[in-house]
C-alpha cells in the first residue's frame, strides 16, 4: 500500500462530494492514505505572508492581488465535517505554508490557532523573487547566486520549528535551470536538520506533472542519495491538483528508494 503526501484541493468547492472523488481515485491508484492541503496564499489571513513577493515586481503583485481569496475558516470548516466521517481510507489535512524568512511569527500566529494533521513548508521565492511562476522571469539571473539562496532558506525553514515537513526540496529547477555549483554540502546539512528536528521532507513528482520537467522524476540523484545514506524520513507526493491526479508517479517514486 502507498501513500501521496502533497494532494491540493484547491480546484473544486469545499464539500464533501468533491473531497470524495480525491478518495476514490486513491482507492483507484491502490493508495492507502492520503494528505489534503491547501496553499496559504488562498486565505486573506496569511496575505501579510506576500508582502515582499507582490513588492518585487508588477506581475507578482498582479497575480497575486487576482487570486481569489477567502478566510481560512472555510477550510477549517471542512475539515471539521470530514472529521466526523469514517472514510475507507486514512486522510489528513493540513497546510502548504510558503516560508519567508522574517516571516515566522506571522505564521506561528495564525496556525497556532488551528489543529492540523501537518504543516508542510514550501519555498516558492528567494527574497521575494517568485521563481516557479513563468521561465520569462530568469531572464538575466545569477542562477548560482540564485541556488545558493534557495537552500540557505530551505535551511532556515527546516530550522524554523514551524513544519513537519519540507515541500519538493528542489524545486528551483522547475524550468530547466541548473547551477554549477555542487550542492552536496547543503543537501548534507538539510538531511541532519531534518532528522535533527524529526521532520520529513518530499520526494515529489510534481514538476513532471505540472511543468513537464523531464529530466528526472522527484529529486535529483545526489539529493536522494544523500538522504539515502542519512535514512532521512521520505514521504512521496504526486502534488496533484486535480482528482485525477492523485497517486500519479507515487509508485515509480516509491521504486527510486528500494535498496
Amino acid at each position: 500500500m502507498y501513500s501521496d503526501c502533497h494532494i491540493h484541493i484547491e480546484r473544486g468547492p469545499y464539500t464533501i462530494e468533491w473531497i470524495k472523488e480525491y478518495i476514490n481515485q486513491a482507492q483507484y491508484m491502490g493508495l492507502n492514505e492520503i494528505y489534503l492541503l491547501e496553499h496559504t496564499h488562498r486565505f486573506f489571513e496569511f496575505k501579510g505572508l506576500y508582502s515582499n513577493i507582490m513588492l518585487y515586481n508588477d506581475f507578482q503583485r498582479d497575480w497575486l492581488s487576482n487570486k481569489k481569496m477567502q478566510s481560512i475558516t472555510d477550510y477549517i470548516n471542512l475539515i471539521e465535517v470530514c472529521k466526523k466521517i469514517k472514510f475507507p481510507i486514512s486522510v489528513k489535512f493540513g497546510l502548504e505554508i510558503c516560508y519567508e524568512p522574517g516571516k515566522e511569527n506571522l505564521i506561528k500566529k495564525i496556525t497556532s490557532n488551528y489543529n492540523f494533521d501537518f504543516l508542510v513548508g514550501s519555498i516558492h521565492s528567494i527574497d521575494g523573487f517568485e521563481y516557479d511562476l513563468y521561465p520569462e522571469s530568469w531572464v538575466g539571473k545569477n542562477v548560482n547566486i540564485l541556488y545558493r539562496r534557495y537552500y540557505e532558506i530551505t535551511l532556515e525553514a527546516i530550522n524554523s520549528n514551524l513544519f513537519d515537513g519540507i515541500a519538493h526540496p528542489d524545486a528551483i529547477k522547475c524550468f530547466g535551470h541548473n547551477s554549477t555549483l555542487d550542492m552536496s554540502k547543503y543537501y548534507l546539512k538539510m538531511a541532519l536538520l531534518i532528522n535533527k528536528n524529526r521532520m520529513y521532507i518530499e520526494d515529489n513528482g510534481g514538476l513532471m506533472l505540472n511543468y513537464g520537467y523531464k529530466k528526472e522524476l522527484g529529486m535529483n540523484e545526489k539529493m536522494r542519495m544523500i538522504f539515502k545514506e542519512n535514512h532521512v524520513n521520505i514521504k512521496l507526493a504526486s502534488d496533484a491538483h486535480i482528482p485525477e491526479h492523485v497517486g500519479k508517479n507515487i509508485k515509480s517514486l516509491s521504486k527510486l528508494w528500494s535498496y
